[in-house]
């Protein structure tokens, strides 16, 4: 391989290297970006320049899931030696025009900031992140803590001598996550008590003489939380409609509506249990055994 041949591989691969990081970023500030066009258009502000912003995001977009399409159902690598001179101008012309397209959506951006909208919601979107990551941090350390204090152990010697064996330790875990929904938040439960019972349950026999799937223990976990989160007295997903329902709609009316979610996500619970290849089957047909 000559110096050219090294020096033209080694800048593709740190293209392609960029690339998906790139197209990430592009999707985080298109998120952003949304936010602002839609608050501009639900206040009235501009709407012809909103819909070309408008645009211009869906198109990109648009972009970016047809290349992650490509790129999953067929082979998109290139060797430039094996391209005639036309294919490489119709290379070069579409990534000329994608530049251009990159250069509108920085100016909207640009416009978008000068208004003071985006700012304002740059900065709402870092102070929850930053508590989110707060929360994280805070999550890691009492796992840590309560594992060196030896609180694994006792967590699994509790969970073997329950009644039940196995089934018992599983009905425990999800009474206790249901009961922890109605105080905490999603992350708290899933950075402290998940990897505390988890790695439990997964070596405990089933009745089959089998173990279980982590799938379909993730599955009924994320089905217990959310029903746990519907669920009065308290409910956060109910606290959350309260706030953006109409004054007209009364909380007693909330809490008596959602009663049939419940049931149905009752009843998933229920058919998971029994057959747990409607959580496994997909997963099994796309990733094997």
């Amino acid at each position: 391989m000559t110096g050219g041949e090294y020096a033209n591989g080694f800048a593709a691969f740190g293209f392609f290297t960029v690339l998906p990081g790139a197209a990430f970023l592009f999707w985080l500030l298109s998120i952003v970006l949304v936010a602002y066009l839609l608050f501009a258009f639900v206040t009235d502000k501009d709407k012809g320049s909103i819909r070309v912003q408008s645009r211009l995001v869906l198109a990109g977009f648009l972009a970016i899931v047809s290349t992650l399409g490509c790129t999953a159902l067929f082979d998109m690598r290139i060797a430039l030696t094996t391209l005639s001179s036309t294919q490489i101008f119709a290379i070069a012309l579409s990534g000329f025009f994608c530049a251009i397209m990159a250069l509108g959506f920085a100016m909207a951006s640009w416009r978008a900031f000068k208004d003071t909208v985006l700012g304002a919601v740059a900065e709402a979107t870092t102070q929850i992140t930053c508590m989110v990551f707060i929360i994280l941090i805070g999550a890691a350390f009492f796992s840590l803590v309560f594992r060196n204090l030896g609180g694994e152990e006792l967590v699994a010697d509790l969970l073997a001598n329950l009644p039940g064996g196995t089934v018992g330790a599983i009905i425990a875990v999800m009474l206790l996550m249901f009961f922890l929904g109605f105080f905490l938040d999603f992350l708290e439960i899933v950075f402290v008590v998940v990897p505390l019972v988890t790695p439990i349950l997964l070596i405990m026999e089933m009745p089959d003489g089998g173990t279980m799937s982590p799938i379909w223990l993730g599955i009924m976990m994320a089905v217990n939380l959310q029903t746990s989160f519907l669920t009065p007295p308290f409910g956060f997903a109910l606290f959350y409609l309260r706030g953006v329902a109409p004054s007209s709609v009364k909380t007693s009316d909330i809490y008596f509506g959602i009663i049939p979610f419940v049931l149905i996500q009752i009843l998933a619970l229920v058919m998971l249990w029994f057959f747990p290849s409607l959580a496994t089957w997909l997963p099994q047909v796309v990733y094997g055994n």
